[in-house]
């Protein structure tokens, strides 16, 4: 899903990084999060499976990735300390990298595809993620009883 500081978090560099930028990243992507979590708690039975998404950016480093890889890394934590706190209830992370989704531009716009293409053949699988294989990560998660605090890159190799 795109964020609306999606294209501000990726292009501000440190010297051009204004307060808001970050603020609006962590309430979008982080803080949203863990409210969603705390409010569903009642819910939830001892046997639940919570299960939130970060991204590839949170550990692979780029100039003007700061914003989204600072977050993106905290909610690796976030996840991991929750696994622990909320247990026996289990708590993953998704950490996507490139799928083929909206996030990357208009269907069938020449950008677009000229993007994929260039992410594609840089990755080991030689092509980026399609949306269903996304999917069954989350599924294996919330399926899994026996992984918990886990972050499961879905990346094609990008972190090789």
């Amino acid at each position: 899903m795109p964020h609306d500081y999606s294209k501000a978090a990726s292009t501000a560099g440190v010297p051009l990084l204004e307060r808001d930028v970050l603020s609006s990243a962590f309430d979008i992507k982080l803080f949203s999060a863990i409210q969603a979590v705390r409010l569903a708690l009642p819910h939830l039975s001892a046997q639940a499976s919570i299960t939130l998404t970060s991204g590839q950016v949170s550990r692979k480093y780029s100039n003007g990735s700061l914003t989204k890889g600072t977050v993106n890394a905290a909610v690796d934590a976030a996840g991991r300390h929750m696994a622990k706190e909320l247990a026996p209830r289990r708590v993953n992370v998704i950490s996507p990298g490139v799928v083929d989704t909206s996030t990357w531009g208009e269907s069938g716009s020449d950008a677009r595809s000229a993007f994929l293409t260039r992410v594609g053949t840089a990755l080991p699988v030689q092509r980026v993620g399609e949306p269903e294989e996304l999917a069954h990560a989350y599924l294996f998660a919330m399926t899994n009883g026996f992984v918990t605090g886990s972050v499961i890159d879905v990346d094609g190799g990008g972190l090789l």
